[in-house]
Order: C-alpha cells, then structure tokens, then sequence
C-alpha cells in the first residue's frame, strides 16, 4: 500500500487538480519532524487541528480549502488506522473553536472523522460518509454560520437520518433559539460557555 504522502497527494491532485499538494506536504513533513516518505497516518492526523487553525499563515490556503485537506486527511486516516468508538462530525465556521474542539475529542477516545464551515457541506460530507457504510454516532452543530446556517441542516439531517445525535451548539444561547433548535430536531443545546467541551462529553456519552 502506498504510504501516508503519497495517498495524500494522489488525494489533493484527485479533488483540487493543481500542484499545492507540494507545498502542504513539505509543510506537514516539516511540523512533524521527518521526511515526507517516512510520514505515517499518525503524524497526518496529528497535525489536523493546526491545518484547521493557522495552516493558512504558511501557504495562504483560505479557511475553506483548509477544510477540505482536513477532509481528505481524516479520510485517509480512517481508511488505513480505523479506530473503536464513536464517529463525530464537527459543523463551525470558527477555525480556532473546530481544532480545540478536534483535540479535546481526540483525547476523549471520539473519532472525529470530518468537519465542515456551513450547513449544506456538512450534509454532503454526511451523506458521503453514509454512503460508503460509515456509521455517524453525532453532529456537533453550530447555528450562526454564512450559508445553510445550523437551523436548516439540523432539519434535513433529522428527516434523513433520525437517529444521529445533533448537539447544538452556539454562542447566542437564548431561550427563543433553544426553541428554533428543539424544533428543528436538536437531540441537546449546549453554549459555547467555558464549561461547553464538558458538557459535549456528557451529553455524547448518553
């Protein structure tokens, strides 16, 4: 089997057809120490929440396509190290909030296998995961995003997939939004409080 580079560059050239695979993989072979031939899926994965964070204050790439390559390393990862637990998407259009978020789940034995920046993305990359027989155990969702915002995603993931946790998530935690979410099939409604990781925990392990 070709190694963790290489499916990543066969992975970018695949969904962007340009040449920046060169400059991200050097990137990623440089943050984690060794050559890119030597870099396993591991250390692909590893630098995941930094990607989502600052990638774009080395190569320029925007938040979005930061997303993306999140997007195809996960997927590589997961295809070659599958790992026990549960299966969580993270749906937030704070860059920052997303690789906290990533960290804290990783530690907590979560996989989170993909992430998006607004509503429809996220369903796309939902509905491509189930597709190929992966089991989605929950959707952290924020609500304010530019786009599908998480109102109308929570929506049409509850009419498709009813028994996928959506946790709520939002920095505007109003009892009138509480009731747009509980609406919309919001399984819980957590704020984006000092306390909000915790809570996560808690309510994915009901």
């Amino acid at each position: 089997m070709d190694n963790a580079a290489s499916q990543l560059t066969d992975k970018i050239l695949e969904n962007w057809k340009d040449t920046v695979h060169l400059h991200v993989i050097m990137k990623i072979s440089h943050k984690a120490g060794k050559m890119p031939d030597t870099l396993t899926f591991h250390d692909l994965k590893r630098q995941v929440p930094s990607i989502l964070n600052n990638f774009d204050s080395y190569i320029g790439l925007p938040f979005d396509r930061r997303i993306e390559l999140a997007n195809m390393i996960l997927e590589i990862v997961y295809e070659n190290i599958p790992e026990k637990g549960k299966n969580i998407i993270i749906v937030d259009d704070s860059a920052s909030l997303v690789s906290m978020l990533m960290d804290f789940l990783w530690y907590e034995n979560y996989n989170v296998i993909a992430v998006a920046d607004e509503g429809e993305n996220a369903i796309n990359i939902l509905n491509r995961h189930v597709e190929k027989g992966v089991k989605i155990d929950a959707v952290i969702m924020d609500i304010m995003m530019p786009g599908l915002d998480g109102v109308g995603a929570t929506e049409m993931i509850k009419q498709s997939y009813p028994d996928i946790k959506v946790v709520a998530l939002t920095g505007f935690p109003s009892f009138f939004m509480k009731s747009v979410m509980k609406k919309a099939g919001a399984d819980f409604f957590i704020s984006k409080s000092s306390k909000a990781f915790n809570n996560i925990k808690k309510v994915l392990e009901e």
